[in-house]
């Protein structure tokens, strides 16, 4: 399937590649949308020792317990912006 951002060759491969570029405006995309991202009342709960490994934008690995498409300084979860929602959506092959 064409990745639905501009410019780019392939869909991304995980969450974490997808939050690094997801605010972009998909080609053809005729309504401009929100970028802003909300912050949830919902916490995020204990750090434990559970971490996994996430690859940074620099190719780096780090343990954190912390997904890499939310604020590691945050102690509640950050929801999608619309921009971010609709993309999604074109990547699983939904055309709104």
């Amino acid at each position: 399937s064409e990745c639905p951002v501009k410019g780019r060759k392939s869909i991304p491969a995980s969450i974490e590649e997808a939050a690094n570029h997801s605010q972009i405006p998909a080609h053809g995309q005729r309504i401009p949308l929100s970028t802003q991202r909300v912050i949830s009342s919902i916490p995020r709960g204990a750090e434990d020792d559970a971490a996994t490994t996430a690859v940074t934008a620099d190719n780096e690995a780090k343990k954190t317990s912390v997904p890499a498409h939310q604020p590691e300084n945050s102690s509640r979860w950050q929801y999608p912006s619309e921009q971010q929602f609709y993309n999604a959506m074109l990547r699983k092959g939904y055309r709104p």
